[in-house]
């Protein structure tokens, strides 16, 4: 990700070995894509899941050759259903399984971005102020129709935007001194006190804000993901 997109940072937990989020990063003409990604459960099985939807998302851009992130979405979630299954009964074990994602083509030539999301959205902080950009409240795979289309976002970029995409776990992680989650207020509060500092600082201070969280005894919840990408 850091060869494709040089001005970003990751903060990547997994709650066990392997994991149900991964982040991802291709090069295509139209741009640079990076998705942060969140699979069905964690563990082995969240794992599985992930190689199945990497391979999916490498397939679309690389054989399909297709570079609109809703486009990219539209095709890995009729791949998925049709590879795992899904669409063939109730009894499939996999039928509930599924991702949700937040992708993202930055073509920095057009001083532009492209967004879909399949129920993670997109933060963007500018000038202190942060937009949030909402995701097409359906998941790749799972119960979605087989024909579900994903809106996509056209958005103009400016030099110093912070823009996040991040799986659920940061957010519903539980701790502090009532045991609550961080909550998605807490989060957005936590990137906007970050967002004018250096991506190594942000990438320090947000993965020491979790682990401060989470301390004493309490166990992590979920797999945690959170990227950000800074306009030059």
């Amino acid at each position: 990700m850091k060869k494709i997109l040089p001005n970003s940072f990751g903060v990547f937990n997994p709650k066990d070995i392997v994991s149900g989020d991964f982040y991802w990063a291709a090069d295509v003409s139209e741009g640079s894509l990076v998705a942060a990604a969140d699979c069905t459960g964690h563990g082995v099985p969240g794992a599985i899941m992930t190689i199945i939807n990497k391979n999916l998302l490498d397939d679309a851009v690389e054989k399909m050759k297709l570079s609109s992130p809703n486009e990219i979405l539209e095709n890995v979630h009729k791949s998925l259903l049709e590879k795992v299954g899904q669409n063939k009964g109730e009894n499939n074990p996999l039928v509930r399984d599924g991702m949700d994602i937040a992708l993202c083509l930055f073509n920095f030539d057009k001083n532009e971005l492209q967004y879909a999301g399949a129920n993670r959205p997109l933060y963007l902080v500018r000038d202190g102020i942060l937009f949030e950009y909402t995701a097409t409240k359906a998941s790749i795979g799972g119960y979605s129709p087989y024909d579900q289309v994903f809106v996509n976002n056209k958005i103009k970029i400016f030099k110093d935007d912070m823009f996040y995409i991040f799986s659920d776990g940061f957010v519903d992680q539980f701790g502090g001194d009532k045991d609550k989650k961080f909550t998605s207020k807490r989060f957005k509060e936590l990137l906007v006190s970050v967002s004018k500092k250096s991506l190594e600082d942000q990438r320090r201070i947000i993965t020491s804000a979790i682990e401060n969280w989470t301390i004493g005894n309490r166990r992590q919840t979920d797999d945690i993901l959170v990227i950000g990408i800074k306009v030059e």
